[in-house]
């Protein structure tokens, strides 16, 4: 009996590490400046605009201590997948204060989460929303970019700062 106790423990040990790596997830820069000039129009199409407006927007009004910056680009894709899952941005260096009145939160945050938290999280939401209101689930582009925000979210969970990202987020 101990044996077979033993081996089911050992097995959900090593199920439990191949589903950790099924959705592990890491971030590429991108350091191309070509690839950096098509680099939201390849996941946005024509919404590249509207969504990159909407990030500049949202770190002034999160981070006061923002006043512009460089900003990167960052594919996301599975680990042992060529297949790339999602995108974010971020400022390029620096660590900003971030408060938002809508959920109390207010903290430090690295440029990379701070990126991560008002580029794409609640950028992409935001985004998510204008279509469904003006267009329902009629619009195609939903489910990618719903896919974009899952995979971001997914990539937010294993981030150095993720307590933090989720309390921003929450």
């Amino acid at each position: 009996m101990k044996n077979n106790e033993t081996n089911d423990n050992q097995i959900k040990a090593q199920n439990k590490t191949i589903q950790y790596y099924e959705k592990r997830i890491v971030s590429i820069l991108v350091d191309d400046e070509t690839e950096c000039l098509s680099f939201l129009p390849y996941y946005l199409d024509d919404l590249c605009v509207r969504l990159e407006d909407k990030i500049y927007y949202l770190m002034g009004c999160f981070c006061r201590n923002y006043s512009g910056d460089y900003w990167s680009y960052y594919k996301l894709a599975k680990i042992d997948c060529d297949k790339f899952e999602g995108f974010y941005m971020a400022p390029s260096e620096g660590k900003y204060k971030f408060a938002c009145r809508l959920n109390g939160f207010s903290g430090e945050l690295s440029a990379d989460a701070a990126g991560v938290v008002v580029v794409t999280l609640y950028a992409l939401n935001w985004l998510i929303e204008e279509i469904y209101d003006r267009r329902g689930y009629a619009d195609k582009r939903l489910k990618r970019l719903y896919n974009f925000y899952y995979a971001l979210r997914d990539f937010a969970a294993q981030h150095t700062e993720c307590e933090l990202i989720f309390r921003a987020i929450d």
